[in-house]
């Protein structure tokens, strides 16, 4: 069973995460993802020596040592009898000899086993008090669980009657969390997940909405989150924050699931100056955002809202198609300062813009194949191998076939590259529905010359004849009539 978090949370190294991802895929596909909810752990054993008894995962017969690993608030777990001394009858309670009311079941000793007998622990959300095992008969044989702050949104019944928080990240926030360059756009949620070794570590889980419910995409693929940035979810909740990340369903963890999104505040004229200087804009309806674009720029704007005729939100463009929005003053360099100051202001949002999935814009005209947007331009489109598609992407998991490089926008004014998989469809060269874009190592690969240069350097060729005129006949690979000198 997978958590899923509930709670608003906001690469370097391509081989260590590809081995942490090849791991995961063969390491935990035939294995359970057994959670710290509704978790097993098998009592045996028992003497005078910490931790006093032998306490393994029921899942795997692993070693779980409760001074590491926490019970959370919020969470179910049982307790099973094994083969259980009979001088060490084993309890939990509030401490020693104490019953706690979030325990039930008797004692487990020697016999408990063979009866099927066993302790659940329920820890509601707000526990405020303490837990420890103990040997019923020799008060020294005490051991205090660590209990956990709670992941909202999960529920102590594993019922899972509360909705998960799902957000919609680009291919820059999901590189910066998981260190994946192919990891396609989309809307996720954060979950916690144990290994066999009982050992916890964050993913993120590509989600759908059906019939109104947000709930796992089960064809889509979890990307692990870098555990060297991100091995708690207090480290992803900062992230978050920082970004100005929102989740796309509101009311998450109550079961909610209406569009939130990127709050929009009415500002006063003193407000509105206060944040981005004296004679700089107007009073008005404004959201913040501070982002870094995939070339690496933070970015710390008030950006102008506008309603459509159906009074959502949206980010407010002037006649060029140019977002309205202006850089804030110093003073406000994080989102602790900014939401600092809306609070001193006793604001509220007026409403909220919902960032919608973007579906990409196909830009440019160079060799490396992205048009205009116009029918009257084809998409060059190469036969790119395992080797190409690394080097452009950082991606060693990318199927080898037929791409595109095509320029999309990260949403947040910027864009980005990335390789478009294309079928060819009746003579004529179209994306290929069934196919994952891979988004392009944005330091190596920032704009379209760079992908050119690369191309001309491996002498790959397009596919599709006269690309950018129209043409789809077959080009491939040029072949040459050497001469023996040319040859040696």
């Amino acid at each position: 069973m997978t958590k899923y978090l509930t709670e608003k949370f906001p690469a370097d190294l391509f081989a260590k995460l590809f081995l942490f991802l090849a791991f995961v895929v063969s390491g935990f596909q035939h294995s359970i993802f057994a959670d710290q909810n509704n978790t097993v752990f098998i009592v045996s054993g028992g003497d005078f020596n910490s931790p006093f008894y032998n306490l393994t995962f029921e899942s795997n017969g692993s070693t779980v040592d409760f001074q590491n690993y926490p019970l959370r608030k919020g969470n179910k777990y049982f307790f099973k009898a094994g083969n259980i001394s009979a001088s060490h009858p084993f309890k939990i309670g509030s401490s020693y000899n104490v019953t706690s009311s979030i325990v039930t079941g008797a004692a487990l000793d020697q016999n408990s086993a063979q009866n099927n007998q066993s302790i659940t622990v329920t820890i509601p959300n707000d526990f405020q008090g303490t837990l420890a095992y103990y040997c019923t008969v020799h008060s020294a044989m005490l051991k205090e669980f660590i209990i956990t702050e709670p992941i909202l949104g999960g529920d102590s019944s594993g019922s899972g009657d509360l909705a998960p928080v799902v957000y919609n990240f680009n291919s820059a926030t999901l590189y910066a969390l998981t260190g994946s360059a192919s990891a396609p756009e989309g809307n996720y949620s954060i979950v916690e997940e144990t290994d066999e070794q009982g050992t916890t570590f964050l993913t993120i889980k590509p989600m759908e909405l059906v019939n109104g419910n947000w709930q796992e995409d089960t064809d889509g693929t979890p990307y692990p989150l870098n555990p060297d940035n991100y091995s708690t979810m207090n480290q992803v909740d900062s992230f978050l924050t920082n970004y100005n990340i929102h989740p796309v369903n509101q009311n998450a963890g109550d079961g909610g699931d209406g569009p939130q999104g990127l709050p929009v505040y009415t500002f006063s004229q003193t407000q509105v100056d206060s944040l981005v200087g004296a004679n700089v804009t107007n009073a008005g309806t404004y959201a913040i955002e501070i982002w870094t674009d995939s070339s690496g720029v933070e970015n710390k704007k008030l950006v102008s809202a506008a309603q459509d005729q159906n009074n959502d939100w949206h980010r407010e463009e002037d006649a060029n198609g140019n977002i309205v929005q202006y850089d804030l003053v110093s003073a406000y360099d994080s989102f602790d300062e900014v939401n600092t100051y809306i609070s001193s202001q006793n604001l509220t949002p007026t409403g909220h813009i919902i960032d919608q999935e973007d579906s990409g814009s196909d830009s440019g005209t160079g060799d490396s194949g992205s048009d205009s947007g116009g029918d009257s331009q084809a998409l060059s489109v190469f036969d790119l191998n395992s080797t190409h598609l690394f080097a452009l992407t950082g991606s060693e998991s990318a199927f080898e076939g037929n791409y595109s490089i095509v320029e999309e926008d990260d949403g947040q004014g910027g864009t980005y590259l990335t390789a478009m998989p294309m079928v060819l469809v009746n003579g004529v060269w179209d994306e290929d529905p069934n196919g994952i874009p891979y988004p392009l190592n944005s330091q190596d690969f920032p704009v379209m010359q760079d992908v050119d240069s690369y191309f001309q350097a491996q002498n790959l060729h397009p596919v599709n004849e006269n690309a950018g005129d129209g043409g789809d006949e077959p080009q491939g690979l040029p072949v040459y009539t050497f001469s023996q000198t040319q040859v040696d």
